[in-house]
């Protein structure tokens, strides 16, 4: 079962989380033009980690998620953590602008 299927604005990738009902991670990045599969497991040192909201940036560069509102940069491969509050419900959106904002599911 996948969870929260998101294509990329370029339409090259698909993020998404295999899930059971626990809606757990890690996160998959499906790269459509040479097959490959990227696996992020961000929170190694905590088991599964659970995943929410996944939203791509306008450019399809960064991938956005909760909890805990967070960024992953594909081309630099680096993690950041923007707002560790930011619970599982809310899913993050880009803005036109590039920034971001949490809305509730």
């Amino acid at each position: 079962m996948i969870y929260d299927l998101q294509p990329s604005p370029i339409g090259d990738k698909f993020a998404f989380i295999p899930s059971g009902l626990q809606k757990n991670g890690p996160i998959h990045i499906l790269d459509l033009k040479t097959s490959k599969k990227e696996i992020l497991d961000l929170a190694p040192d905590r088991g599964s980690a659970i995943y929410n909201g996944l939203s791509w940036s306008r450019d399809g560069r960064e991938l956005a998620h909760t909890p805990g509102l967070s960024v992953y940069d594909l081309e630099t491969r680096q993690h950041r953590l923007l707002d560790k509050l930011a619970a599982y419900e809310f899913r993050p959106l880009w803005q036109p602008s590039g920034s971001m904002q949490l809305k509730t599911e």
